[in-house]
Order: C-alpha cells, then sequence, then structure tokens
C-alpha cells in the first residue's frame, strides 16, 4: 500500500485500507518507521519545514496510531513501535530541530 506521510488523506487510506487488508479488520504490528530531517539549522529552518517535519516524523504515526490501536484493544493483543533516529539521544549541533523531535518522542 503506498502512502505519502506529508498528505493527511494518503495516511488516512494507508490506514483504512490496512484494516480491510487485514483478517479480520485488525492490524497486529504497527511499525512507525518513515522519517525526513532537515540539513539547516533551527534559525534556518523555516516555518513550513518544521510543519513538514511534523507531519511525517509524528502526526502521521500518531493518526496511524490513533486509527489501528483501537482493533489491537479490542483484540487484546498488539504492538505499536515507533523507530527513531540517534540524533535523538544528544545534541547534533546545529540540527537542533531535529533532535528536539526525535528526542521529545524517546
Amino acid at each position: 500500500i503506498k502512502c505519502d506521510l506529508s498528505e493527511t488523506e494518503s495516511v488516512r487510506s494507508l490506514g483504512e485500507e490496512s484494516l480491510k487488508f487485514c483478517s479480520p479488520g485488525f492490524v497486529d504490528v504497527l511499525i512507525n518507521n518513515g522519517g525526513i530531517s532537515s540539513r539547516s539549522s533551527f534559525l534556518e529552518t523555516t516555518p513550513e519545514v518544521d510543519e513538514l517535519l511534523m507531519q511525517v516524523n509524528f502526526f502521521s504515526g500518531a493518526r496511524l496510531a490513533k486509527m489501528l490501536v483501537p482493533g489491537m484493544v479490542e483484540k487484546g493483543d498488539g504492538s505499536v513501535i515507533w523507530v527513531s533516529s540517534v540524533q535523538g539521544l544528544g545534541e547534533f549541533f546545529p540540527f537542533s530541530f531535529k533532535c528536539m523531535l526525535h528526542h521529545e518522542s524517546n
């Protein structure tokens, strides 16, 4: 199933198609591993790039989890795995915005 994590409708479609594909309508494991980065410094990064980073790196996975986890809860089984980056373990100046995103999600 193809998905553009920067597009909310594409993410919604991925969740819906995943539920149709899996039998009996429950997803056993959700692995959120999509991610992008910006190589500009915090002060040089535009708000539009910040929003794109948040959409791809966090909001898309959160949307999928909100769509798929209720079925896991109902079934009484399932796992959600968030893949992160080593940049969340410390400061990698000057890429502080991406570090902050990963640090806060770990």
